[in-house]
């Protein structure tokens, strides 16, 4: 395939780690109990049958009691050696985990005083460029371009704007190709926000220490996420959460008779919820072979990108909130929703699926120590969706598919979490690997052309379909291996669905 890349899972650098330790602590073990072995078989010459048996045949007597002394510290070498190999084991494992920690601290340690640095450069240079601006400001002939900007802005200064905008969409599309055509660097630009908004404020760097875990100043994407909905949400009434109500609804897309038996038809699962609208939530229960159930919750996608919480949470608000660590409104309709599913009891296991704004929901319900606490979350399916900063616990096995292409992603600013229980597969989906896709030689040369003139084709669903296909394709062991780990979600068994849909409750 096409620039993939697999990442953490049972084939990451920390899974290897943790099989060192698991072989060293074992190597230990077995030299423990050879020494005991060593050490009861030393005790036997001095076994009273064999001291009795030195008068009837002395030499024999001799022969076996060496025999007996060389075995025993043939034994107890053997041991030593064994139990110095798993400690020395062990050991190297600690410093290898130590390196890789050190490194990565590093990394981000440089990235976040550099991006500090210039938000402290930009800072003065504003200042500097303020002072000469009030300057000029206040001779006559500022305070009168200041009225006539005001007035003409008062007086359709808006709405020429925006029909401006409107006349020139390729500006806005200009835009979106730039940012598309460099996610490394708008992924470096926001992985590095923390520090340069500091900088920028006079604010301490957001690695200064602080009495408590979480400063009152950003110190990752998530508290800026938090902190933009908050400053949308108080000066223009953007972003701002809300209430919701959840109803049972009958089925907008058609239930399935079995459950999914591959990744294919599990994302298939997840992309029919986006599809109608309002997006529901799909709760499924698997018949396992002995009669119990596994569940999976389906979670829909992004169907409304206005700043303004609308009627339905599938919306703009839901997302910031969400990449925030906030309980976002399509977090709150989920838990609902699973609530009142029949049959779902608190043990039962449960895997959570989304793509885009449904991989945010579910890694952020899986990182919510509460949910967690009420019901039995056993794995994570995400899709083009931004949740490297979530902190899902290692019990949990996540399975993340991105595009290096893909800005969405890109918006944690970092990467996700390289540890046995999270697999990552990244696939470069250029325009150009595109093109070799079977996706795009299905398409008819006018969508060919539409799809390559859209500067998000490496978030379309359709794209990730055939990433997925491919995934399935090529075999890759971590994958393999988080699917043998989840098998009963994807044993086929006989499924029913419960649908639900949830709604903002505004405030009067």
């Amino acid at each position: 395939m096409d620039g993939v890349d697999v990442r953490g899972g049972s084939t990451s650098v920390k899974a290897a780690i943790h099989d060192m330790e698991a072989y060293g602590a074992e190597l230990r073990r077995v030299g423990l109990e050879l020494a005991d072995l060593g050490v009861r078989a030393s005790s036997d010459v001095l076994n009273p049958s064999l001291l009795l048996s030195q008068t009837l045949s002395p030499f024999t007597f001799l022969s076996v009691e060496a025999d007996v002394i060389k075995a025993a510290a043939g034994i107890g070498r053997l041991a030593g050696e064994l139990v110095l190999l798993g400690t020395a084991l062990g050991g190297a494992a600690h410093a290898y985990q130590l390196a890789d920690i050190a490194v990565d601290e590093s990394l981000r340690r440089i990235k976040t005083y550099v991006a500090y640095g210039f938000g402290v450069a930009t800072r003065n240079a504003a200042i500097a460029v303020g002072a000469a601006g009030l300057g000029a400001a206040a001779s006559p002939t500022g305070l009168a371009a200041i009225g006539l900007a005001v007035l003409a802005y008062r007086h359709g200064g808006r709405e020429a704007l925006a029909r401006w905008l409107s006349e020139h969409p390729d500006v806005k599309e200009d835009i979106a190709e730039a940012i598309a055509d460099n996610s490394d660097v708008v992924a470096a630009i926001v992985g590095g926000l923390p520090g340069y908004l500091n900088g920028l404020a006079g604010l301490p760097s957001p690695d200064t220490p602080w009495i408590n875990e979480e400063p009152p100043w950003p110190d990752d994407s998530s508290s800026v996420a938090a902190l933009i909905a908050a400053l949308a949400h108080s000066g223009a009434g953007m972003l701002g959460e809300t209430e919701v109500s959840v109803a049972r609804t009958s089925s907008q897309v058609p239930e399935p008779a079995r459950g999914p038996g591959s990744l294919s038809e599990l994302y298939e699962r997840v992309l029919e919820q986006s599809g109608p609208k309002p997006g529901q939530v799909r709760i499924e229960k698997i018949v396992q072979a002995d009669g119990s159930s596994a569940w999976i919750v389906e979670i829909p996608a992004t169907q409304d990108w206005s700043p303004t919480p609308g009627e339905y949470p599938t919306d703009l608000t839901t997302n910031v909130n969400g990449v925030a660590g906030n309980s976002s409104a399509m977090m709150r309709v989920v838990q609902e929703a699973i609530a009142r599913t029949p049959g779902l009891r608190p043990g039962d296991p449960i895997l959570l699926a989304g793509f885009s704004q449904g991989g945010i929901t579910a890694a952020g319900l899986a990182a919510n120590a509460d949910f967690r606490a009420k019901y039995n979350v056993q794995a994570v399916f995400t899709v083009g969706a931004p949740v490297a900063t979530m902190k899902i616990p290692p019990t949990i096995k996540v399975l993340s598919i991105e595009h290096a292409n893909d800005i969405i992603p890109d918006l944690e600013g970092s990467d996700n979490p390289d540890g046995p229980n999270w697999t990552t597969v990244s696939r470069d989906f250029s325009p150009e690997s595109m093109q070799r896709s079977e996706m795009f030689k299905a398409l008819s040369p006018e969508e060919q052309r539409k799809l390559l003139d859209d500067p998000f084709f490496a978030h379309r669903s359709g794209s990730y379909a055939d990433t997925v296909r491919e995934i399935e394709r090529i075999r890759d062991p971590a994958v393999l291996a988080w699917l043998a780990a989840n098998r009963q979600f994807f044993s086929g068994g006989p499924s029913s669905s419960t649908d639900f849909v949830g709604r903002r409750v505004q405030a009067r």
